[in-house]
């Protein structure tokens, strides 16, 4: 059985005072990224495309409600390290673990 076709979202973030790294997959069918584009840019002001450090934290808020009203798969990898020569190894654990 063929599995369903999916498109998908990534995005990843460093903290480096807290020592983490992160990557937020969402996985959706391909018949929702209509929807799901209108519905992440009706939630900023301006109707541009959403980038999440840009966003006012009331943004953030309706973004998270908007992504949890859609039919998609989200995931978040975190993986700590500890020094900045160490960022490197966590995004490719993080990938891993997101591959998965």
């Amino acid at each position: 059985m063929t599995p369903p076709l999916r498109f998908g979202y990534i995005d990843e973030s460093i903290h480096d005072r807290h020592g983490l790294y992160l990557i937020a997959v969402v996985r959706a069918h391909p018949s929702l990224e209509g929807e799901a584009r209108d519905l992440l840019t009706a939630c900023i002001p301006a109707g541009q495309r959403p980038h999440w450090g840009k966003e006012s934290g009331a943004v953030r808020d309706a973004l998270v409600r908007a992504v949890a009203s859609l039919a998609v798969d989200a995931s978040v990898y975190v993986c700590r390290f500890a020094g900045l020569h160490r960022q490197e190894a966590a995004r490719a654990r993080a990938l891993g673990w997101a591959a998965l």
